[in-house]
């Protein structure tokens, strides 16, 4: 733990990069210490580096081992992949709900992202998704609303699904 606690100094004294390179060789010996990982990111935050922020956010997501850590990784690669690459953020934000599918905020993002840049058929599948897990939780609310949504999406191209999703969502809501 030497190792560590030069890196930590070296922070503290005002050497980033030294302290950087200390975080970078401990990861050598272990890429799934998340508390090598924190002080790590929170250097490169700090250097103001969004692309390298990006990268290391991205490694990091591989290498976490916790859930709640790595969404929480995600969200943030995410966010800064909006404004620049948008189907990447896309990509990480889905990635998100295949971790947490009941994450609204990531969910409500990725719906408007896929109709920001016209991919209805993306979004028609992420709106059938939600349904589904709205189904599975008995949230009679989210049905509906869900269903209304994905059928007024279909509607044009796919009558016959509309009237199947609102047909569905009376039979399992029919007040």
């Amino acid at each position: 733990r030497y190792a560590a606690r030069a890196a930590d100094l070296a922070r503290r004294l005002g050497d980033p990069g030294l302290a950087a390179s200390g975080y970078e060789r401990l990861l050598e010996r272990d890429r799934h210490d998340r508390d090598v990982w924190g002080p790590l990111l929170d250097l490169v935050r700090a250097k103001g580096d969004k692309d390298a922020l990006e990268e290391k956010l991205r490694e990091a997501i591989e290498c976490a081992f916790d859930a709640a850590w790595r969404i929480q990784l995600r969200r943030e690669r995410a966010a800064l992949l909006l404004d620049t690459r948008w189907e990447d953020a896309a990509a990480e934000l889905a990635e998100l709900l295949n971790e947490d599918d009941e994450d609204t905020a990531a969910a409500l993002q990725l719906t408007q992202l896929y109709e920001r840049n016209g991919r209805h058929d993306e979004l028609a599948d992420l709106l059938d998704r939600r349904l589904t897990g709205a189904r599975m939780r008995s949230d009679a609310a989210s049905v509906l609303a869900l269903s209304l949504q994905l059928g007024a999406r279909v509607t044009p191209s796919n009558p016959e699904r509309a009237i199947d999703v609102y047909r569905a969502a009376l039979d399992s809501s029919p007040e």
